[in-house]
């Protein structure tokens, strides 16, 4: 049996959310998706999983996208080999780990200031 494909405005319409909301979801790692021909299709079953996994605040936890690059590089892995497993284009990783690196400088700089 297969599932269902959901264009990106279908799954929007299957969760009772904005099409913007779907992307968000997929940004913050709460949604997986197959990007096609340029398309997001995602399964009734991803859909379904996406609902449960969308937090109550904004806030980004353990699951999301982000924390997934930050483990990954914590745990030595190139820019290149996280690209490849998180599915984000290399670019989009750097940017990540380049503003996750001026924090920390910037909580060094405070610390040692005082």
């Amino acid at each position: 049996m297969t599932d269902k494909l959901y264009s990106l405005q279908d799954g929007a319409r299957y969760l009772g959310v904005h099409p913007q909301s779907v992307k968000n979801r997929l940004a913050k790692g709460y949604l997986k998706g197959t990007f096609v021909g340029g398309v997001w299709v995602f399964t009734q079953q991803q859909l379904d999983e996406s609902k449960t996994a969308t937090p109550r605040s904004g806030r980004a936890h353990k699951g999301s996208a982000y924390a997934q690059i930050m483990d990954l590089r914590k745990q030595g892995h190139s820019l290149s080999q996280i690209s490849r497993e998180t599915g984000f284009k290399p670019s989009s990783v750097s940017k990540v780990i380049k503003r996750e690196t001026a924090k920390k400088i910037k909580r060094r700089t405070k610390v040692k200031s005082r």
